[in-house]
């Protein structure tokens, strides 16, 4: 389509030229003038729909890697009381294989939000593997009770941690998702 409305610029932009030739006057000079501004405007426009598809295309690797419903999980789930651990492996994945330049939106605003993501995911992940264990059930995992009663302080303080950390990871993720559906209109 561009290539089309470069071809008909060009075409006019030597109607003009003509003109100008037969007809020296202002007419033909601001037509020839405001053809040649649409012309070098048309060839030398950065053409933003390749960079909006290569951008949709590693959100939607986003969405698969990081499901909606894992994060949701999170959101509502008390990680005191034991949690279903396999909900936990897509934050673990991303943690391992998001911060490459694979993984890069050219969009610097969208890739910085991205990385904010990435940190707070990153901490979530290793308050995780730091302050919980394998339930009696090994597809549960939690934050031992026992420990509260030998050291409560500690305990409470990595409740803390994680409690805050999960609303971090869902805060960041609503705001990145939220901004990349207005900027890639998806």
């Amino acid at each position: 389509m561009k290539t089309l409305f470069k071809v008909l610029n060009l075409l006019a932009l030597l109607g003009a030229t003509a003109w100008i030739v037969s007809n020296f006057d202002w007419e033909p000079i601001v037509t020839f003038l405001t053809l040649l501004s649409s012309f070098i405007y048309l060839e030398f426009k950065k053409d933003s729909t390749d960079k909006h598809d290569a951008d949709k295309k590693l959100f939607d690797k986003f969405n698969e890697a990081l499901p909606y419903y894992n994060v949701s999980y999170v959101a509502v789930t008390s990680l005191k009381s034991p949690f279903i651990n396999n909900k936990m492996d897509p934050f673990f994945d991303f943690d391992s294989s998001w911060n490459d330049v694979h993984h890069t939106f050219l969009n610097t605003k969208l890739e910085k939000k991205k990385q904010k993501l990435y940190r707070s995911i990153s901490l979530f992940t290793s308050l995780l593997a730091e302050h919980t264990v394998t339930h009696n059930n090994p597809r549960l995992q939690w934050i031992p009770a026992d420990w509260e009663q030998r050291n409560r302080d500690e305990y409470n303080k990595a409740c803390n941690d994680i409690s805050k950390s999960q609303d971090e990871v869902v805060k960041d993720y609503n705001d990145f998702v939220r901004y990349a559906k207005h900027l890639l209109k998806v």
